[in-house]
């Protein structure tokens, strides 16, 4: 089963005689095949399942540092910049919205966990 005139299989190297190259010479067959390569384990001292733990608290509290800088960003450029603006009108009806069920959820909690003084 050989190849038509002018198709390169990727897969299989061509014999030397076809390329019309010289044969390759026994000393680079052999110093191709005796490549070594060795593995080694970082010796930090640090196992995966300690790093876990620590690694999820800080995604979260840079997951709360983001919204908080986000969230207090847009309220100062309203603030200082331009209050009528699309965005800030939207940002406004977005905090009473959240506020006002903050405030619910307060108040059913006080409802069913009564303080006692």
């Amino acid at each position: 089963s050989s190849s038509p005139d002018g198709l390169v299989s990727i897969l299989k190297r061509r014999r030397a005689s076809l390329d019309g190259l010289p044969p390759e010479s026994e000393i680079a067959t052999k110093q191709n095949s005796k490549r070594k390569v060795r593995f080694s384990e970082p010796e930090d001292g640090i196992e995966q399942d300690e790093v876990g733990g620590d690694s999820c608290l800080i995604l979260l509290l840079l997951c709360l540092v983001t919204v908080v800088i986000s969230i207090g960003g847009t309220a100062l450029y309203c603030t200082l910049v331009d209050t009528y603006s699309n965005i800030c009108t939207d940002f406004t009806h977005n905090v009473d919205y959240y506020i006002m069920n903050m405030r619910r959820f307060f108040e059913g909690l006080r409802r069913w966990l009564p303080l006692r003084t």
